[in-house]
């Protein structure tokens, strides 16, 4: 009867875009997947409510060798094939036939010690099924119209919540009006302070918000429509995707110190407002995939990554605040993103699959460790074949490697550097 040692094969079965055939030798190695869960907890009821929301693409770190006399010219051919487009076909020796798209690679040179064998450090994604991929052009569009959604929602949700039947309710929206207004200078001022037309406009939305905050009757569907539009006109700056999505993350850091200390009509006024503040943001954060262009599918990875730890972050805290609110009668209480979580789950969906599909045509990090002192100019060219447009290929050696000073001119041996192929 046939046992694990006869399904366990002795190599792993590499085979790239273009069809080029690889069988290294494999030792060992984990693999790993994480789900996608909306948790909710309610007033005065156990546990919590989860919504399965599917699961993220499994990743493979895979190290693997080849070995014998032609170890390094293999090694080499496979490092060649890996600057190949698409998705690999790999045979592992024990989970069978996968289809994998490359992130990351690390080949080892060590002549001295291991001088008949090359190790290759590699970690791959098993991507979605062609059957429910999408162009990126087409997740664009789905993006654009999904913000649409969410905050048509998002402003129902605060003009619900809000009340301002009395002096005291209308001054804590006014505060943490102002507090939202003095969260977004602080955060984004970074991306558009270098456009005029941009800072025009944004200082004349905040012209509006104080005009509306002054009314005597204060209109909240008009408040929640300028702050949604205060919060997301900053995406259109020329930064890049990087830049854009850590001035949104310092933006959401800066909101969170808007929770409330008190489980009353002010007090629900206030998160209200952060709530609202909260779902622009991460509605902006999503949008920025369709805004600027990514260099390096590790890029594109920390990219999804960062929206949904955003999306995370603010659940979290609004989670927390409506626990402050549970010994209230129900019309009194808070909920958490109680008309808009289906909403803003789904554009940060289609914000990590326009990543994650952007990935596929963007070049592979390698690494490698400086044997010799080796100049930066001398690895570009080396690596990227030339220094690239207005010595673009330079640039992005000495920003992606963090070199200053006289790293710039020459880097030291036994220091490991990071190219893109």
């Amino acid at each position: 009867m046939a046992d694990w040692r006869d399904r366990l094969a002795e190599k792993i079965k590499l085979t790239s875009p273009d069809g080029n055939i690889f069988t290294p030798l494999w030792r060992k190695d984990s693999y790993s997947a994480t789900k996608k869960l909306g948790i909710f907890e309610y007033p005065k009821v156990d546990g919590s409510v989860v919504q399965d929301l599917g699961i993220n693409g499994t990743r493979y770190p895979l190290t693997i060798y080849f070995e014998g006399p032609n170890h390094d010219i293999e090694a080499r051919n496979f490092f060649i094939a890996l600057k190949e487009r698409g998705t690999w076909e790999v045979i592992h020796p024990i989970h069978g036939k996968l289809i994998l798209q490359p992130i990351t690679f690390s080949p080892q040179d060590d002549p001295t010690e291991s001088g008949n064998i090359t190790q290759i450090t590699t970690e791959w994604i098993e991507p979605s099924t062609d059957a429910v991929l999408q162009s990126t052009p087409q997740l664009a569009g789905v993006i654009t119209s999904q913000s649409l959604i969410v905050n048509e929602s998002a402003s129902d949700q605060f003009v619900t919540n809000v009340k301002t039947d009395s002096s005291s309710e209308k001054i804590a929206t006014e505060t943490a009006v102002k507090g939202t207004v003095l969260s977004v200078r602080t955060a984004l001022k970074p991306l558009y302070e270098g456009s005029a037309e941009l800072t025009t406009q944004i200082e004349a939305i905040q012209r509006g918000i104080q005009s509306t905050l002054d009314d005597v009757i204060l209109s909240p569907i008009t408040l929640a429509g300028q702050i949604q539009a205060l919060i997301q006109l900053p995406i259109l700056s020329i930064r890049s995707i990087k830049a854009k999505l850590d001035a949104y993350k310092n933006l959401i850091t800066g909101l969170a110190d808007l929770a409330p200390s008190t489980a009353d009509n002010e007090g629900k006024n206030t998160v209200s407002v952060q709530e609202l503040a909260y779902t622009a943001a991460v509605t902006a954060a999503a949008q920025i995939a369709t805004t600027g262009t990514l260099d390096t599918r590790p890029e594109a990875i920390e990219a999804a990554e960062d929206i949904f730890s955003l999306f995370k972050q603010i659940t979290d805290d609004l989670d927390a605040t409506q626990s402050l609110f549970l010994g209230n009668a129900i019309d009194s209480q808070f909920f958490s993103l109680s008309q808009s979580f289906s909403d803003v789950s789904l554009i940060v969906a289609h914000s990590i699959k326009y990543f994650l599909v952007a990935s596929y045509d963007l070049k592979i990090e390698k690494r490698f460790v400086t044997k010799i002192p080796r100049a930066p100019i001398e690895i570009t060219i080396t690596e990227y074949g030339s220094l690239g447009l207005n010595d673009s290929n330079f640039d992005l050696f000495i920003s992606s490697n963090k070199l200053k000073g006289n790293d710039i001119r020459i880097i030291p041996a036994g220091h490991e550097v990071v190219v893109y192929v």
